[in-house]
């Protein structure tokens, strides 16, 4: 019996989340209160369908909750205890992305009961912020240390180049949560001391933020409560704790004045019922004496403050932009907030080509446990790709994928709950957030392995003689430690700065980047950039996370690929070894091969230009592909793969154990009775990555290839 969702509401990550399930094998019902609507959404994906559902309707709600294994409610937070009601009547699961409120939290012990899990706060903030936030604080607790500070800001904004309007912000769903939350309360620690900052002043709060690239320009200020992840989060020593929100700078000037004026108002108005021209209305709005600009200006003038005449001007050039002093209609909608939304929505949707990004940044002050201090900063940048070019935005990505795993990102999160929920890998019960190992390591594991790094090359920063167990993606020393350690004859290790589940698009140039920082200030002695070989291999990632749209963005990320190896050519490398793709359209993944085609040719085309255009440098391009393919078409044709008896497969007793564990079986030659064979006898351990005896010959492959230039 194939596993069953039923998904509800219409937001943006509506359709990616669709998406990833039914390419999981999930059958998936998209419920919405108009037909149209949830056909709109469910797209044309199989294992899906559409239906009519108005959650208000309780019987109706009941009965196709009661049909499906698991539901996922993205519909409004208000609607979120009615859906668990419903569930805990069926004894059915439910996943939410929003907080726990106190009226979810009442009904823990009814869905204990049930024996459901009701999992909350699985998107992007919250949720990936829970997993990385918790997983570095139980790191310095297990070495001994404290948390004296943790601050976490975050934001979607557009991409800095498409950030051309007074706000620095666009809007691709309703506008009216957006500035609703903008006037809400502030709660937070702060050196030992309780910092409460009421609704009407928080804009006034926002300080510059520095992120540590210089290339952004932010404001931060703070998000609702706050103190209550002292105890949440497990750290009862720490004097300073916020959370807060990243705007780019100007912005909370410009909404203060809104703010100030009455354009945030929900006072219900009868002149604003009727599509009068913007300037009557802002004239009626701040009472005053005439529609003519400068009194409109002067009216504002006497209900706000400006820091200096060139903020003054700014900011009115920005009303004037936005076109209240005009002869333009009014959208009619009743008061002064959504009027103004109407406007907004016109004025700062997303146009065709423009893009968005999620930048996430946590920042933890720590003692060690010898007495020092230290800082350390986690940080996520995640670009969309751009509007009509098919692919999914920044924010879709990063909400949908961690509710539904079973990238990072939210929709890979979202697609890692609800999977993981199924699958039974999350065996907690009640109303649940991912704030404990048993939830959020499976998690972590599955967004990094299926949509995050290079996980056939991640190893750890220093690579020295690795021992068992293994932390790699095969169940032993992959192929950059047997590169390292059994060939290298060098008396320089090797720097490694893969990791699991990287993509060109949303790691590569952060990887280079902390190359760079460590390059120049001299972190590895012995070390030139012109007697070092320079390693990359991309790809699969590429390919799994844009799925269908994935030969419509292929130009724009051979762009990036190839702009970034030439970043590293400026640093002096001259020496680069790039592999392509293997066949993962042989693996239990079964993965496109088009795809797979498509890539490795314009991988050659792009090592072909740069061949040709920097003749001094060496492109060494590792036929993986070919190998691979040898492989498993005839095992014994080396003396590493001999031993393998599976290799189309792979088996769940290792993978399942691969995943909890930290990618730690016993040992490489681990046998579970409920497996076939010894684990070593598999080529695949988990979906697309072999074990270690292919690396082992990959290695021994690329070695040979090199010895011989």
């Amino acid at each position: 019996m194939p596993q069953s969702a039923l998904l509800l509401g219409s937001g943006f990550v509506t359709t990616p989340t669709v998406q990833v399930l039914s390419n999981a094998g999930v059958h998936v019902t998209v419920a919405c209160r108009t037909l149209a609507s949830a056909q709109k959404l469910a797209g044309s994906f199989t294992n899906t369908k559409a239906v009519s559902l108005d959650v208000n309707d309780a019987s109706a709600l009941e009965d196709a909750i009661a049909k499906h294994d698991v539901t996922i409610s993205l519909i409004p937070y208000t609607y979120h205890v009615a859906v668990v009601k419903a569930a805990i009547k069926a004894k059915k699961h439910v996943v939410t992305t929003s907080y726990i409120s106190p009226a979810m939290q009442a009904l823990d012990e009814k869905a204990k009961a049930a024996g459901i899990t009701v999992m909350n706060e699985i998107g992007l903030d919250p949720g990936i912020d829970h997993l990385y936030a918790l997983d570095i604080i139980d790191r310095v607790h297990k070495e001994g240390g404290s948390v004296r500070a943790f601050r976490s800001f975050c934001c979607g904004l557009p991409a800095p180049e498409n950030s051309d309007n007074p706000l620095g912000y666009k809007f691709s769903w309703s506008s009216r949560g957006v500035l609703l939350a903008l006037k809400n309360e502030a709660k937070y620690l702060e050196n030992g001391k309780d910092v409460h900052v009421r609704g009407e002043d928080l804009m006034g709060t926002a300080k510059p933020y520095y992120t540590g690239f210089l290339g952004f320009n932010f404001v931060a200020y703070g998000n609702r409560d706050s103190t209550g992840y002292r105890e949440r989060y497990n750290i009862p020593e720490a004097q300073t704790v916020m959370r807060g929100t990243l705007r780019y700078a100007g912005f909370p000037e410009f909404i203060k004045v809104l703010v100030d004026i009455g354009f945030l108002s929900e006072e219900e108005q009868n002149f604003l019922k009727e599509p009068i021209a913007w300037k009557e209305a802002t004239k009626k709005i701040l009472g005053a004496s005439s529609s003519s600009e400068n009194d409109l200006v002067w009216a504002i003038s006497s209900k706000t403050t400006f820091d200096n005449t060139n903020e003054k001007n700014r900011l009115v050039a920005g009303l004037k932009w936005l076109g209240i002093f005009s002869e333009s209609k009014i959208t009619p909608k009743g008061n002064p907030l959504d009027t103004l939304c109407a406007t907004l929505e016109e004025k700062m949707a997303y146009e065709e080509g423009e893009r968005d990004f999620v930048f996430l940044q946590h920042n933890f002050e720590i003692q060690n446990k010898d007495g020092s201090r230290d800082t350390i900063t986690s940080t996520l940048c995640e670009y969309g790709t751009p509007v009509g070019s098919g692919g999914y935005s920044a924010m879709a990505k990063l909400v949908g994928i961690p509710c539904g795993v079973g990238k990072s990102s939210s929709v890979a999160t979202i697609f890692c709950a609800v999977k993981q929920v199924l699958d039974g890998t999350i065996l907690d019960k009640g109303i649940l957030a991912p704030m404990s190992p048993s939830i959020n390591k499976p998690l972590m594991r599955e967004l990094k392995e299926k949509y995050g790094g290079a996980s056939y090359a991640a190893t750890g920063p220093d690579i020295l003689d690795p021992t068992p167990p293994y932390k790699t993606s095969c169940n032993g020393p992959n192929y950059i430690d047997f590169l390292s350690n059994g060939f290298n004859q060098s008396v320089i290790k090797t720097k490694n700065y893969a990791v699991p589940g990287s993509s060109v698009s949303s790691d590569f140039a952060n990887q280079i980047d902390g190359y760079m920082k460590n390059f120049t200030v001299g972190l590895f002695p012995g070390l030139s950039a012109r007697n070092s070989l320079y390693h990359a291999e991309f790809g699969i990632n590429d390919i799994t996370s844009e799925g269908s749209h994935y030969a419509t963005l292929e130009p724009a990320i051979f762009v990036k690929y190839t702009n970034l190896l030439e970043t590293l050519y400026q640093s002096g490398a001259r020496n680069y070894l790039i592999i392509d793709v293997p066949p993962i359209d042989r693996s239990p993944d079964k993965l496109s091969k088009d795809s797979i085609t498509s890539w490795n040719a314009a991988l050659t085309t792009m090592l072909t230009n740069l061949s040709n255009h920097y003749t001094d440098a060496t492109f060494f391009r590792m036929g993986m592909h070919g190998l691979f393919d040898e492989v498993l078409d005839d095992v014994s044709v080396s003396n590493y793969t001999a031993g393998y008896k599976n290799i189309t497969g792979d088996c769940k007793a290792y993978t399942s154990i691969y995943g909890p564990n930290n990618g730690m079986l016993p040992s490489e030659d681990y046998e579970s009775p409920d497996c076939p064979y010894p684990v070593n006898e598999y080529f695949w351990l988990q979906g697309p990555h072999p074990t270690y005896q292919m690396h082992d010959l990959v290695a021994s492959e690329i070695a040979a290839g090199l010895e011989s230039l």
